[in-house]
């Protein structure tokens, strides 16, 4: 069953060029539709056998989606990295299966972009710089485990997202020293959640910075004996204070957790952090005085 909702960029006009007419109607043809939904303008359950790419065709398309269907497994199909003018794409739990293309890299004009396949898989996000519109990034479960540890590199790019999601993809460790979204200023929330980052990399710098992240402060942060500076300021991130400061730090400079959900106090072991030169707890609920280091 498949149901789809498309639009073109003008929402007060239901009409459209010949070519889009035509083009549409052959699209039509692949497809079992009792009811005439697509005539109509309006989502319904509709009977796959096939899917043709005249959707190419349709140059006023800007919004298509086809989440939740039954594709069967099929490929994500490599036409769609040719609707050049699409703002919006969601191919989420629509039934897709295997490589995510590289091709939906030439969707310039894209902005949100769902493809969280639980049976698909990408080798490489090398595809993604060229999203420059990008705001929206949702691959929850897709299979990154094959992509190279440089993929950091490659969101740091995508200079006007808002929101990214790369739950449960098996992704590794970046490779960069640096764990950073300060370029990406308009980040609100990050979601790396259910991945095994081997967090024995050299890492020496972690920044999240408002990035709209919730729950508990990762205890793995406390294991990277090389970290330097975190900055964890203005999430909703919880951890009590003696649990968290067991931790092997010993060359950390700068510490900015400040507006957090920290709570307990303050352990004897912080006198060991003895490179510290900035320390902001301020907006938790710590107890206990900060000892000279």
């Amino acid at each position: 069953m498949l149901r789809m909702s498309v639009s073109n960029s003008d929402s007060r006009s239901m009409s459209c060029s010949e070519s889009d007419q035509e083009a549409f109607i052959d699209f039509k043809d692949g497809l079992e539709d009792p009811d005439n939904c697509l005539s109509h303008g309006k989502p319904g359950p509709i009977v796959v056998s096939g899917m043709k790419p005249s959707l190419t065709k349709l140059k006023s398309l800007r919004h298509s989606d086809l989440s939740f269907n039954g594709f069967n497994d099929i490929p994500i199909p490599e036409f769609f990295g040719s609707l050049v003018n699409q703002q919006y794409l969601n191919l989420s739990n629509a039934g897709f299966s295997g490589l995510t293309p590289p091709s939906l890299g030439n969707l310039t004009c894209l902005q949100h972009l769902d493809v969280g396949i639980f049976s698909s898989f990408a080798e490489s996000l090398d595809w993604i710089s060229g999203l420059v519109s990008f705001k929206h990034l949702v691959l929850d479960g897709a299979n990154l485990s094959r992509i190279e540890s440089d993929w950091m590199e490659k969101l740091d790019g995508l200079l006007s997202l808002t929101e990214l999601h790369l739950s449960r993809c098996n992704l590794c460790a970046p490779n960069s020293t640096s764990l950073n979204f300060s370029n990406i200023t308009p980040l609100a929330l990050v979601d790396f959640s259910y991945n095994m980052f081997n967090l024995k990399a050299p890492l020496v710098n972690v920044d999240i910075n408002r990035s709209g992240l919730h729950g508990r402060i990762p205890l793995c942060f406390t294991k990277l004996p090389n970290l330097r500076f975190l900055y964890h300021f203005g999430n909703d991130l919880r951890a009590s204070c003696p649990q968290f400061f067991r931790c092997s730090w010993k060359k950390i400079q700068e510490l900015g957790l400040d507006s957090n959900e920290l709570h307990g106090k303050l352990p004897a072991s912080i006198g060991n952090m003895t490179f510290l030169t900035y320390f902001d707890l301020s907006g938790n609920n710590v107890q206990g005085e900060m000892l000279r280091i």
